[in-house]
């Protein structure tokens, strides 16, 4: 996430992305978060803080076997010199 400076101009924008997030977490809409709410999110953020992890490996394996170093796997060229199939 890309840290930036709150100005006269970006703030109406910020506390209108704050208000969507809080609704969304106050699912039952009475305006404030509780205990099981807060578990809900946090259980979301730590899914899909598992999904970085999972994409940290990912990037691992590709670096690895990436041979012509394009960012990509092709089928034919690296994944048979790689004796993966």
């Amino acid at each position: 996430m890309e840290w930036f400076s709150l100005t006269p101009q970006t703030a109406p924008f910020v506390l209108k992305k704050l208000e969507a997030t809080f609704a969304k977490v106050d699912t039952n809409g009475s305006g404030e978060i509780d205990d099981e709410e807060l578990c809900q999110i946090l259980a979301t953020f730590f899914k899909a803080a598992a999904v970085e992890m999972v994409k940290k490996q990912v990037k691992k394996l590709i670096d690895t076997y990436d041979k012509n170093k394009n960012g990509v796997l092709e089928f034919v060229g690296e994944l048979c010199s790689a004796r993966l199939i």
